[in-house]
């Protein structure tokens, strides 16, 4: 059986920041018409950064639309320009904890909000992660 859902037609209904949504008329797998509601998104890169003691590093951050603190990979949007998603997941890891890795290994990509998201992340992994000395220096002062 074919699932495919054929767009027919659309609408950018929303456009702005780093997300555009669209409202879609598709053509559904039994023939009748259907509508569709889609975020579309640059993607993401996460970390799957290990310690050298064998431990997760794992970021606890306010997300307003769950309206509560998260623990969570450190992980971050494609929103620099050229920026490949090995870099974006290096770039991420660094912003987001006092850990820095020179390199990163892909481990599987998904899709976070399949139903009415586009976003892609894609998680790398890094081993024995090194203290970032810049970090610990900012955080003295």
């Amino acid at each position: 059986m074919d699932l495919r859902e054929v767009k027919l037609g659309g609408e950018t209904i929303y456009e702005g920041g780093f997300v555009s949504i669209s409202r879609d008329k598709v053509r559904l797998p039994n023939g009748n018409e259907g509508q569709r509601i889609v975020i579309r998104h640059p993607g993401a890169a996460c970390v799957l950064a290990v310690t050298d003691d064998e431990k997760v590093v794992l970021v606890r951050q306010w997300r307003y639309a769950a309206n509560q603190a998260t623990l969570e990979l450190p992980a971050g949007k494609l929103d620099v320009a050229g920026e490949d998603m090995a870099a974006c997941a290096l770039r991420e890891l660094a912003e987001e904890t006092p850990y820095v890795a020179d390199s990163v290994r892909l481990l599987y990509s998904f899709y976070t909000a399949v139903g009415f998201c586009n976003e892609k992340c894609i998680c790398s992994r890094r081993k024995a992660c090194a203290w970032a000395v810049r970090f610990l220096m900012m955080k003295m002062k």
